[in-house]
This record gives C-alpha cells, structure tokens and sequence, in this order.
C-alpha cells in the first residue's frame, strides 16, 4: 500500500494538469452554446488562465519524470491556449470590423475589409 502512495505522489502533478486540459477542453467547447459574445470572451479568458496553469503543473510533472498523462495534458493545454488566444482576437477583430461597417453608414462591406488590410498591413 505504502509503494501506491509513492506513485500516486510522484504522478500527482501530471493528473493535475491533465485534469485541467479536459476542464479547459469544456470551456473552450462551451461558447458554442452561448449567443453572448460577452460570455464568450469572459469564457476564453478563462481558457487561457486554465491552459497556462495546466501547462505549468505537466511541465513541474514532466521535470520530476516523464508520465504519459503529463504529456497528454501539456499538448491539450497548449492547444487550448493557442485556440484561446485567437478566439479573443477574433472577437476584437469582429469588433472593428462591425464598427467599422456601421461607420460607413453599411455603404460597403468590401471596402471596409480592403481598409483593414490596408491597417493591419501597415
């Protein structure tokens, strides 16, 4: 009993950090049933806290020993966290561009896209 301690104490972090990559996993999931786009960004906020600490906690693993759970949960994390990041700047980008268009007076939709490359170029 006192050798599946042992285990239990030296994987312990790996478990975390998996854990937390299914968690991060649902939230990212979860705004495809919300229609507010505010939940959605407070949501991949959430994302991307979840991913970081899931990151840290399978790296701390993966530096006691490597655990096949710790590599798991490393991937997903940073998964979540990259998938995180670009839905925020999609919603910000969103955001100019609806703002934009309404600027306009919805004149052309075309030209405020050609507008925003023109920015983002520069």
């Amino acid at each position: 009993m006192n050798n599946n301690l042992d285990v239990k104490s030296k994987t312990g972090f790996g478990i975390v950090g998996f854990v937390l990559s299914l968690f991060g996993l649902i939230i990212l999931i979860s705004p495809i049933l919300i229609s507010s786009i505010l939940w959605k960004l407070i949501l991949s906020i959430f994302g991307i806290i979840i991913g970081i600490i899931g990151i840290i906690f399978c790296i701390i693993q993966l530096k006691k020993g490597k655990n096949k759970l710790a590599i798991a949960g490393l991937v997903i994390n940073i998964i979540i966290l990259v998938l995180s990041i670009l839905n925020i700047i999609s919603y910000f980008l969103l955001k100019y561009i609806v703002s934009s268009f309404m600027e306009s007076g919805g004149k052309d939709i075309d030209k405020v896209a050609n507008e925003l490359m023109r920015n983002i170029s520069n």
